[in-house]
């Protein structure tokens, strides 16, 4: 019969396979373990599902058996450890994995120091050395099979950091390790795969919420030296179904770029996604087009060279890109102006028109310029009249959107017209 070895310099406790919560491991970063439950689960999965499993603290084989317990009338099977009833039943660990399993051995074994797994013939126990053998079954084949999905061990370096590993794309999806153990259940593409020095996870060892990973992602991405991965990245940022490319808006970045980031971006031209529209063919085939997150970071750091066309900011940081209207976009702002020249309401502001990227935006200001979106502009002259007033008030009291103060503002301006309007002293 075949088995999958799992071994380890040193002997293993009796007390580290049944004392829960047990772990010398917490707080040391050099460690892959920390909850002190990991073995627990992977022995009482293995046991519940009847793998042939054999465990040797150096010569000394520790036996392991079942022994049922009844409790509230429901029977449990409780772990024995050298005839010795613990407190572990093979309820443990229902949701787990065959994966998961092995990761917790094998993480053990690494956390010890020299470890190694590979597939023997037959059990054949050192001593000074703690041996795993699990029987090969069909579904563990088919594990190793697929160890570069589980473990980053044998992946390409491409680039490293304090922060963790650039590697070398493999499989169908992107693959995200902490310490070189997956961490991550993605279910885009990515142009690389990462593992990360640390990054939090939960007692499964992996991490809930895929905006630790971006996190950790962005801040080792940009932070990186390496010219030729800092221009594969740009050139495929295009596309928001790769998970590099799916950024958003609410992701904390590092507070500032590495020196070779910058020095590649200052030698190419940069689009926000949500304005890559507007590019000509010539345009395009000359720049990257990016998250508008990633845009609205890098600009920061940038001069106006790198940005097509001078891509412009209003208030909220709002991106914008001027364009002419055409005549029947202008015949509407037209008549809106009338309308406020009839109302003896004066807009003292130079009215342009621009392409947002956040569609949903119908104007934004640009010091003493009011800005509107030609979204807002085609949908008729009433628009255009509440979006030219409430930039106007943007402008003249400089309050924000959505405050006490611009509230304020409004009600003062109206009150103001009403009193112009009949010549009426409060």
């Amino acid at each position: 019969m075949k088995y999958l070895l799992i071994k380890n310099k040193g002997l293993i406790s009796i007390e580290a396979l049944h004392l829960m919560g047990a772990s010398t491991k917490r707080g040391d970063n050099s460690k892959i373990g920390m909850f002190g439950t990991g073995n627990k689960y992977a022995i009482s999965y293995l046991l519940r599902n009847n793998y042939d499993l054999s465990l040797f603290s150096g010569l000394e084989k520790i036996n392991l058996s079942l022994q049922e317990k009844t409790f509230r009338d429901k029977v449990f099977n409780v772990v024995c450890i050298n005839g010795e009833r613990t407190s572990l039943t093979t309820e443990m660990g229902m949701q787990w994995e065959l994966w998961k399993v092995i990761r917790e051995l094998y993480c053990n074994a690494i956390d010890e120091g020299t470890s190694l797994m590979y597939v023997v013939e037959e059990i054949k126990p050192i001593a000074g050395e703690t041996h795993i053998y699990i029987g090969i079954t069909p579904e563990l084949e088919l594990f190793m099979n697929e160890y570069d999905k589980y473990f980053a061990f044998n992946k390409k370096t491409l680039y490293e950091n304090g922060i963790g590993r650039i590697l070398g794309r493999t499989g169908l999806v992107a693959n995200f390790y902490r310490k070189g153990i997956r961490c991550f259940d993605a279910w885009q593409n990515s142009i690389f795969d990462y593992d990360f020095n640390d990054i939090k996870i939960n007692e499964e060892r992996m991490t809930e919420y895929s905006f630790y990973i971006h996190e950790k992602m962005w801040a080792l991405l940009l932070t990186c030296t390496n010219e030729e991965l800092i221009k594969h990245l740009f050139s495929h940022l295009d596309d928001n179904n790769i998970i590099e490319g799916d950024l958003s808006e609410n992701t904390a970045l590092p507070s500032e770029p590495s020196g070779a980031v910058l020095n590649y971006l200052r030698g190419v031209e940069i689009m926000p996604r949500g304005l890559s529209g507007l590019l000509t063919v010539e345009e395009r085939s000359k720049c990257h087009v990016i998250p508008t997150r990633l845009f609205t970071y890098l600009r920061d750091f940038l001069d106006d060279e790198s940005i097509v066309d001078k891509v412009r900011a209003g208030k909220n940081n709002v991106l914008y890109r001027p364009i002419e209207p055409s005549g029947l976009q202008q015949a509407t702002i037209d008549r809106a102006m009338d309308f406020f020249r009839e109302a003896k309401f004066n807009i003292p502001y130079k009215i342009s028109m621009a392409s947002f990227d956040k569609k949903e935006v119908f104007g934004t200001v640009q010091k003493d310029e009011i800005i509107l979106s030609e979204l807002g502009v085609e949908r008729g002259v009433n628009e255009t009249v509440n979006t030219i007033l409430e930039e106007y008030i943007h402008i003249k009291y400089n309050v924000a959107d959505c405050t006490r103060p611009f509230q304020t503002a409004s009600i003062c301006e109206l009150i103001n017209y009403m009193k112009n309007q009949n010549s009426y002293v409060l």
